[in-house]
């Protein structure tokens, strides 16, 4: 899928995961969101991202 593909079909992303976060170290989960939601960042996307301890948290960062 392409980023041309993600614009047609997608209005929103949610971040939601686990909570506990400790198995893996803060650069391998940046690199996990760049690959994951970057062909998803293009202008008028939109992310809901809860509040939660864990992947929701480490996403508002």
């Amino acid at each position: 899928m392409t980023s041309y593909d993600t614009e047609s079909i997608m209005c929103g992303v949610a971040v939601t995961g686990a909570r506990n976060t400790e198995h893996r170290g803060l650069v391998e989960y940046t690199d996990l969101f760049r690959d994951y939601l970057g062909p998803f960042a293009s202008p008028g996307a939109h992310f809901y991202v809860g509040g939660a301890k864990g992947i929701d948290s480490m996403a508002v960062v």
